[in-house]
């Protein structure tokens, strides 16, 4: 059994298991720090910080215990950050009566984040991702790592060196658009990810 397993079992222990991981990831800062910089990267504050980070825990810990197949074969911090990341995109839909053009830019960046997250989820626990990122250009590939693991577009041209990030947008927009042609096109793959 590896460390992440062990951990999932250490939540459905009971209540004293459960406490013990929630207080070691509450206590996380290098946690605690991705998730405050992806929200306030996006227009968040401190309070929204603690609140998505304290949901997403509690989120996280419930979804292992109503799913004692849950395999996690990425790492504990990508999937709590994925939870964030969906938490705060809902808190910003909820507070969308401000119709700027920014806002709706972002809302549909939000969108298409939601579509390929739903992907790379659904992606968590198959071998099929290696193998189907393989299919895509090198820098597609790279381009869609780094955006599932909740890198920044600006974050993405740099370690990319793309000139900037709309260039680096448009890239993770045209592969992703690939990767669904590809899946597409091989309704079988499709099939065999659900």
């Amino acid at each position: 059994m590896n460390e992440i397993q062990e951990l999932l079992e250490q939540i459905r222990s009971g209540k004293d298991g459960r406490d013990k991981v929630v207080a070691s990831l509450y206590h996380d800062q290098k946690l605690r720090n991705v998730i405050s910089g992806y929200i306030k990267n996006r227009g968040g504050d401190e309070t929204d910080v603690k609140s998505v980070f304290n949901l997403s825990l509690v989120q996280f810990v419930k979804t292992v215990v109503k799913n004692p197949n849950l395999e996690i074969k990425t790492s504990i911090y990508q999937f709590v950050f994925g939870i964030a990341r969906h938490r705060w995109i809902d808190e910003l839909e909820s507070r969308s009566n401000k119709k700027t053009s920014e806002l709706k830019e972002y809302h549909k960046e939000i969108k298409d984040d939601q579509k390929a997250d739903d992907l790379i989820i659904n992606f968590e626990n198959k071998a099929l991702l290696n193998d189907l990122l393989e299919k895509l250009r090198r820098n597609c590939k790279q381009v869609l790592m780094y955006w599932a693991n909740g890198y920044s577009m600006e974050e993405i041209a740099k370690m990319l060196n793309y000139n900037s990030f709309k260039m680096a947008k448009k890239k993770k927009y045209e592969c992703f658009k690939q990767l669904l042609k590809y899946l597409d096109q091989n309704p079988q793959i499709k099939m065999a990810l659900r």
